[in-house]
């Protein structure tokens, strides 16, 4: 009976070894490819711009991820899959700034500086 007991504890402990080898890197690896904006957003006189509202489009997949910048202006968007992708910023009394064709490969680490204007009109860029 205790050889059996031994036995399964032993089979058991080396089960869960292999799925741990097997498993645990798996989503380690996958984040690792993956890629990252960060930004600040300022006004016309140079001021930070609190609340402001970030969008980030996927334009093969059209996934859209959101960010709201901090009190400081800045925001963060992470795990984002390599692509092109389209970048919107707005905030209330100021026009619309967009960047277009924003490239992010494998690992890109990418920082954008936004600034807004006063006004409705909607603002496009190109990269």
């Amino acid at each position: 009976m205790r050889f059996r007991r031994e036995t399964f504890l032993f089979l058991f402990s080396l089960a869960v070894a292999l799925m741990v080898v097997t498993f645990g890197p798996t989503p380690m690896l996958a984040r690792s490819r993956t890629a990252m904006l960060r930004g600040s957003v300022r006004d016309g006189s140079g001021a930070t711009v609190a609340n402001a509202k970030i969008w980030l489009t996927n334009n093969t997949t059209s996934v859209r991820r959101e960010a709201v910048t901090s009190k400081s202006g800045r925001f963060t968007i992470a795990n984002l899959e390599p692509g092109t992708y389209t970048l919107r910023a707005q905030s209330d009394g100021f026009a619309v700034v967009e960047i277009r064709d924003l490239v992010f490969k494998s690992k890109t680490r990418r920082y954008v500086r936004l600034q807004l204007q006063a006004g409705i009109m909607e603002n496009h860029a190109t990269r």
